[in-house]
């Protein structure tokens, strides 16, 4: 009995480190990458052309295939310096840590110019559409 609690303790915890609330902000930094193929969601992407973000490995759940992952049907509202974009969630960002997302150059531009590529501060909600 005493393995099975601390076992099922564990999955409690490892299952509450990669939840992710909807309309629920938090802060974090941002910036841009460039890649071209097919993302962690299954997309055929291309970080020049579509806008799009690109999330820490650490909000992923599905160890398996990401292709199922929940977090492939989200959308990511990025608030920065009173500009707002939404973009849809495509792509992993392995060496990210939770709070830094890296957004396609087109996404990146809606926020800031070109030539200021620099990491950025910036509020992210999770949301559905």
């Amino acid at each position: 009995m005493k393995r099975y609690s601390i076992f099922l303790a564990a999955v409690i915890i490892i299952n509450v480190s990669y939840c992710y609330e909807i309309n629920k902000s938090f802060d974090g930094y941002f910036s841009y990458y460039n890649y071209g193929g097919f993302g962690a969601c299954g997309n055929l992407i291309d970080t020049g052309s579509q806008k799009f973000a690109a999330v820490s490995s650490e909000w992923f759940t599905a160890a398996e295939s990401a292709n199922n992952d929940p977090i492939c049907a989200k959308y990511l509202k990025v608030e920065y310096e009173g500009k707002i974009v939404k973009v849809p969630i495509k792509d992993k960002c392995f060496l990210c840590d939770k709070n830094h997302i890296n957004l396609s150059f087109p996404a990146f531009r809606d926020l800031e110019n070109f030539g200021n590529e620099n990491i950025k501060k910036a509020i992210f909600t999770f949301t559905d559409c």
